[in-house]
């Protein structure tokens, strides 16, 4: 449909202080292990977009919500000015697993859970995170674009069935994550939307950092 996951990748010697100069989470608590949520805010405050930030040696991996791909990347392209820093989308593919078979599938596939919320470990040329998007359990499989069809052959074997948009929507809602357009607008903030865990207090400035900084100390 018209949601998927796609990825956008950060890539460069400078991709970590332009990242970290404008993204709200913190990228020194992102490593190869674990990743971290995170938003693009406007100087209100505001979410421009929201996504998952995965490290992969020298580049920065983006899990976004295709219908966010745009004004994601539109952006960091305006914002790269002399930085040596290249922004691709399309280069990964991610097959979202959920639900309470998930994680007995993914043993199958690697013999191993990744542990937490957002905690990964490297499989084939990309790797598996511990991401739930329903209310029971979830993975994601972020795998290069050309390995996509031999993934969802080998997969189909595990049982593993394609879910119907409604499916997929109803499970987002029951497990309480938001999307733009429905619980997210373009006048939506971080803690409002259950985002409160991408946004880094004590890293220094970002955009929106100074109105987030003024919420959480007068509470309004």
């Amino acid at each position: 449909g018209e949601h998927r996951l796609e990825v956008v990748t950060v890539s460069g010697s400078d991709s970590e202080p332009f990242m970290q100069r404008l993204i709200s989470c913190d990228l020194k608590k992102v490593t190869d292990e674990i990743g971290c949520r995170g938003t693009l805010l406007d100087r209100k405050g505001r979410i421009l977009a929201f996504f998952d930030v995965h490290r992969r040696a020298q580049s920065f991996q983006l899990i976004v919500d295709s219908a966010l791909t745009g004004v994601l990347r539109a952006r960091l392209d305006r914002l790269v000015i002399l930085e040596d820093v290249s922004i691709e989308s399309g280069e990964f593919a991610v097959i979202s697993l959920q639900g309470p078979t998930s994680g007995a599938v993914i043993e199958q596939l690697d013999g191993e859970l990744p542990g937490s919320f957002l905690h990964c470990r490297p499989w084939r040329d990309g790797w598996i995170a511990s991401r739930r998007r329903s209310q029971v359990a979830g993975f994601e499989l972020v795998i290069p674009q050309q390995q996509l069809a031999s993934v969802e052959q080998q997969l189909e074997p595990l049982g593993v069935t394609r879910c119907s948009a409604e499916d997929a929507e109803r499970a987002r809602i029951e497990g309480g994550f938001p999307r733009f357009g429905q619980e997210i607008t373009d006048r939506s903030m971080p803690p409002e939307v259950g985002l409160e865990d991408s946004i880094s207090y004590d890293k220094g400035c970002y955009s929106g950092q100074e109105v987030l900084a003024r919420i959480r100390t007068l509470g309004q």
